[in-house]
């Protein structure tokens, strides 16, 4: 982002209305900006995307503030008019002041969005439950569907990576208990014969 020229800025701030939001563009940047007199010292107020920079007076870079994403299109308006309201009746407000205050409002403002999207992350992981469900229950119909064919049946549960433990987990009840006295009952089967042969 550019900033402005002494000379620019200078020129912006005495040809604006004052304390009336503009808006015009530089270069692709939709620009709002609103001009106001704080005791003797006229400052600029830019809102840029979900920016806002803040000219304290037309000789110094302007101090920047990011608002979280999806900031809604009026807040940053109502922010910089309750900025306006609060350190309007000092004579001559400090800039260091003003600037302590925005920052402390936008940090907050952001901390509380990535505490929002903290809180999200639940639904996120639901989704992603959501998703593992499906995929064995699909899996396990599949297997369900093809009756006594235990080595196609076999096939599939493995190259899908589905156990028994997984199917009783994530697939419907009804499906599993198909498979409890199918498929996984030959397994069953199949490991005791395994361990009895072992021990003769």
């Amino acid at each position: 982002m550019a900033f402005k020229t002494d000379l620019t800025l200078e020129k912006e701030i005495n040809n604006q209305q004052e304390d009336e939001w503009t808006n015009h563009t530089e270069g692709t940047l939709d620009v709002k900006s609103l001009t106001h007199t704080f005791g003797n010292n006229k400052a600029l107020f830019e809102i840029i995307d979900n920016n806002i920079l803040f000219y304290a007076n037309k000789y110094v870079s302007p101090y920047v503030y990011t608002m979280p994403p999806n900031t809604p299109d009026l807040f940053p308006k109502n922010f910089v008019d309750n900025v306006i309201s609060k350190f309007e009746h000092e004579k001559s407000p400090n800039n260091w002041e003003m600037d302590k205050y925005m920052k402390s409002f936008v940090d907050k403002l952001n901390l509380s969005h990535q505490e929002e999207n903290k809180k999200e992350l639940p639904f996120e992981q639901q989704i992603k439950l959501a998703e593992k469900t499906g995929y064995i229950q699909g899996v396990c119909e599949c297997v369900a569907a093809l009756g006594d064919d235990y080595t196609l049946g076999k096939k599939l549960l493995t190259e899908m990576n589905v156990d028994i433990n997984m199917a009783k987990k994530y697939s419907n009840p009804e499906t599993f208990k198909k498979l409890e006295h199918g498929i996984f009952a030959q397994t069953q089967e199949q490991k005791l014969e395994q361990t009895q042969g072992i021990k003769l």
